[in-house]
Parts: structure tokens; sequence; C-alpha cells
């Protein structure tokens, strides 16, 4: 046998030696790239691609390409990709070593050492993939309990207190990357390990490596501050304490034989203090699109726990919660199909309460029959998106509201003209920023739009949502209905 076919059989088995070894991990993706079927990047399906600020997760490396599996509308693909997905080489996450901390499994309440008076909140208690985790003043309830379960090798995962198997997770491995709630994965924004802070604190690592940890965005003391990460410091927000707790209160509960369960409120319906339902608290009540537990029953009323602004109540209400009906006349539909109406954050714009629970890709639609302008915010000396970003504005048919969706990843048969974000932050009050129609169209009730987002200033996933009736800013809840 020739001696050029001995090495190139050797180099082949040390190839796939090294795509089999090679350990997968999570990233997110820093541009849009196309998807390609081989790693020669020559076969393409249709006009495939991966979009910037998606996770995927890397399997195998070539010269010019990765080898990732990366989220579509209803799943998952693995294709791949150029390199040029990330701005920077990923690097696998490290088996954590020094000053490694184990504590035992079970619930407990984190809190930042530099301010006490509160905890890590998964917020608005909301049962659904990609709810924010923020700081808020430390109450016993069920949000600001998490349960640790280690996991091997150093690593645990930290559940919510409040929802069915949801995890904290980052969305991403690098500063600034966002945490949210989301269903197991078991990828490396799910795991954490403890790194002995002393005075009986701990930094939060992340098994994306790079010395990421939990941190307190920007030192902040006060409820709503983001909790994200950041290369560690000796700052008291960047230090945790956990104090463990009993389990939620769900578990807990022996007042009653009543059958607790979960439901989504179908209606808006008044809520009560008492089960004849004839004593109220000022306008109290619970929306449609609201996830509910139903503690008891008696008669024609439900005794729920329901979402009230960033922490929980429980109140009598109807039967009627759950049964089906029309969308109010005149109402728009909520453009998150198939999701409650759950705020992200307690931004206002306008007075009004604007940032919406929405993970990355989740599909937007019309929310009614009316007219949508495709647009883009931009650094003007930059050529970079900034601000809102890749944004739409609707105006219904009857011309009595417009409503503007921002921060969106893409939009739906429209291209973008630019495609890569400036460093958050990003607003307009810091660049000179530009916006550009990139189209209009006519649409129909329902037609999909475009993806959510985080482009343009956003430290993290979510719908940025304004409503105008009339000319008039209105709260957006007040004007969906869910469908």
């Amino acid at each position: 046998m020739k001696l050029k076919t001995i090495i190139a059989i050797c180099a082949t088995f040390l190839m796939l030696f090294a795509s089999v070894a090679m350990a997968a991990y999570q990233k997110v993706a820093d541009n849009t790239v196309p998807a390609y079927r081989n790693a020669e990047l020559t076969q393409r399906t249709g006009n495939e691609r991966v979009d910037k600020g998606d996770l995927v997760t890397v399997f195998e490396e070539r010269d010019n390409a990765y080898f990732v599996r990366y989220p579509v509308k209803n799943g998952t693909k693995d294709r791949w990709v150029p390199k040029n997905i990330f701005n920077s080489a990923p690097r696998p996450a490290p088996t954590p070593t020094n000053n490694i901390v184990t504590i035992g499994d079970g619930w407990y309440r984190i809190q930042p050492m530099h301010d006490l008076r509160r905890s890590m909140d998964a917020l608005g208690a909301y049962i659904g993939n990609g709810n924010n985790v923020h700081m808020w003043t430390t109450i016993d309830c069920d949000q600001q309990k998490f349960y640790l379960q280690n996991r091997g090798n150093g690593y645990f995962s930290l559940q919510s207190g409040y929802g069915s198997r949801l995890f904290v997770t980052a969305d991403g491995g690098r500063d600034g990357a966002n945490l949210y709630t989301s269903s197991w994965n078991g990828g490396n924004g799910q795991l954490f390990a403890l790194v002995n802070a002393g005075n009986g604190a701990y930094h939060v690592m992340s098994k994306f490596g790079n010395n990421l940890n939990f941190d307190c965005v920007g030192g902040g003391k006060a409820d709503g501050n983001n909790i994200g990460l950041w290369t560690k410091g000796d700052a008291g927000w960047h230090q945790w304490k956990f104090t463990r707790v009993n389990g939620p209160s769900s578990q807990n509960n022996t007042q009653t034989s009543f059958q607790q369960y979960q439901d989504t409120a179908k209606q808006t319906v008044p809520a009560y203090t008492n089960a004849g339902l004839s004593q109220r608290n000022g306008n109290e009540r619970v929306d449609a699109g609201d996830r509910v537990t139903v503690l008891n029953k008696q008669g024609d009323a439900f005794y729920v726990d329901y979402p009230a602004g960033n922490s929980r109540k429980q109140r009598w209400v109807h039967k009627s919660i759950f049964e089906d009906a029309p969308a109010p006349s005149g109402k728009l539909l909520y453009p998150l199909k198939g999701r409650s109406i759950s705020y992200s954050s307690s931004r206002t714009t306008n007075g009004q309460r604007c940032d919406y629970v929405a993970p990355s890709g989740t599909a937007l639609y019309a929310p009614a029959d009316g007219t949508v302008k495709f647009m883009q915010s931009y650094a003007v000396n930059y050529g970079k998106l900034a601000s809102y970003a890749n944004q739409i504005l609707f105006t219904s048919s009857d011309n009595k509201y417009t409503v503007r969706c921002a921060h969106l990843n893409s939009f739906n048969g429209v291209s973008l003209k630019y495609s890569q974000s400036l460093k958050y932050p990003c607003s307009s009050s810091t660049y000179s920023c530009s916006t550009i129609t990139l189209a209009t169209r006519n649409v129909k009730r329902g037609e999909l739009l475009g993806y959510t987002g985080m482009t343009g200033n956003a430290s993290g996933p979510h719908l940025h949502i304004e409503v105008k009736e009339n000319g008039r800013a209105v709260a957006p809840i007040d004007v969906f209905a869910t469908w």
C-alpha cells in the first residue's frame, strides 16, 4: 500500500475520532447564517437558516463549519453552518475544580449578598417557558423557591417552585446572558456549580464556563432588577446566599381534601373574597389567559391562586372562568397565539407596561385585519440594529388601533437590510438612530408576521408591545383577547 494512501486513511480515522470524542456544548448565535446539509457548505434545502439569538448545540467542528442543532417553529433541526455564526470561537465548558462546594438537594431561597432584603424570583409566577428571572422583595411565595438537584460532576439544576418542571436557564455563554425558566433540556444553560466565596456566600457558576456567574445586573437593588450572567467579580451582587425553605405551598397545603389542579382562564372574571361571590376588594379580577391553580370548589365558585402583577393572590371566582367565550367585540387578538398574556418585566412606555414573555422564535400574528409596516431601527454611524430594531407597526382596518411590536428576530416574507445589533444597551438616547420601512402590506386577522427575538436594545428575549386606541396610549392587556 502506498505511503500517501496510508496517511490518508490515518487522517480519516483521526478526524472521525475527534468528531466522536468532541463534547457537545451550547452557544447563542451571534449572526444569522444559512444552513447546509453538508460540511462543505454547498448543499442547501430552500432558505433554511439559523437566526441571530438562537441557542444552538454544537456537536462537531470542521475547518470551515460547525454541525449544530437549532430551533425551528415546530422543533429543532441539525445542519452545518459557517463558522461566522459566532464572533469568537466557542469553548466547551470545563469541569469545575477549585473551591467547588456541594450542598444537599432541596428547596432554597437564593439572595444577593449586597441586598438580603430581596430574593431571586421567577417573574409573576408565570407557568410557562420563557419566564424572566429577576430580584424582588423577599416574601413567602412559591416563585421565590427553587429546588436544587445535584446532577453530577459538581453541577446542579434549579427548578422553579412555581410551575411543572421549569428550570432556571441561561440563554447563552456570554456576559449579559439572560436568565429565564424553561423545560428541562440538560444543556449547559441549565447546569450550575457553587464556588465558595466565604462568609457563607457562593458564586453561582454557569457550565458555559468562561468564569460566568450569576449577577444582579448593574449591581441594582430595586424590585425587578434583572439577573443574568457576568464574568465573576468580588462584589456583593456576584455573591449569593442559599437558605433552606419549605417546599411550594401546593406541596404543603393539607387543609382540604380537594384535588388541586391547574388550568387556563378562558374568560376575564371578577375576583371575590367570599364563596358567595358578593364581596369584592376594589376591581380585582382574573384575566383571560391567566394560568391559575384551583385550590377548592364550593357551589358555582372556584377558589383560585392567580397572578396579580408581580405577585400572586387567592380569591373566589365564578365557574364561568373556564367556559369558552368568543373574543369580545372590538377587541384585538393577542399577537402571540396560544400564549397567556404575561409581563416579562416592569418596564413602561407611555405609562403602560410594555414587555411580555416570549422566548426567541415565538411566532407573531396579526391581531386583526389591517395594514402592517415592517421596519428596522438602526444606529446611523454604525449600520447596526439599535433601539427597537426589527419591528412591525400594525394599523387596524378601521384606524382605531395601532400596535407596535419590537425586538423581533425576523419577518415573514420580508428580507432584513441590517442583521447585526450593537452591544446592549443601545437605545436611541445613546446613539443617533433612524428607522426605515422595508415593506408595507395588507394582512388578515391571524396572519403570520414574523418571529420574536432580542434584537436592538434588549437584554433578553421578549416582545415589546405598544398599543394606541384612537391615538391614546392604552394598556395592551385591556384590548387584547387570547385565542
